[in-house]
């Protein structure tokens, strides 16, 4: 199997990856709400435990542009994986790191926003969603990296 193949395979994977829970939020040991990928993208309505009287109790959160990035990236790499070209495996390799790095940013700006905010009662938890994106981007990045094109 060629390594544009194998990237193609890894990419499709990384995408639909994205339809899959991404974070649950908690408070306390009461799951808020559990999100997926899509809606990390395109934003999404959440009930707030404690709301106050004149504030409404529905919260919408708009989507987040780190999880926009990373699946942009992946439809890029998706399509360049299809191309032939002397340089397109370091491309996808550039895509694989720069998602990678996108995905841990995406984490460290949700961990920092909930300490702000959560006042130490909300939690958030990664779920499979979101490592396999993490993960699938870090494999591209070393396919493309470390394994030599096959010659036909």
């Amino acid at each position: 199997m060629r390594k544009s193949e194998i990237s193609s395979i890894v990419f499709a994977i990384l995408l639909i990856s994205f339809l899959l829970p991404f974070l649950q939020l908690s408070c306390g040991n009461q799951e808020l709400k559990t999100v997926s990928g899509i809606q990390m993208i395109t934003g999404f309505k959440m009930e707030q435990p404690f709301a106050e009287k004149d504030k409404p109790r529905i919260k919408k959160i708009k989507g987040d542009p780190f999880t926009r990035l990373a699946f942009l990236l992946g439809i890029i790499g998706l399509v360049l994986s299809f191309l032939k070209g002397r340089f397109i495996s370091k491309i996808t390799a550039l895509i694989g790191f720069l998602g990678a790095g996108t995905m841990l940013f995406l984490k460290t700006k949700i961990d920092q926003k909930i300490a702000e905010t959560g006042a130490g009662l909300l939690a958030v938890n990664y779920k499979i969603g979101f490592w396999l994106v993490l993960v699938l981007f870090m494999v591209i990045f070393l396919i493309n990296l470390l394994l030599p094109e096959k010659q036909e």
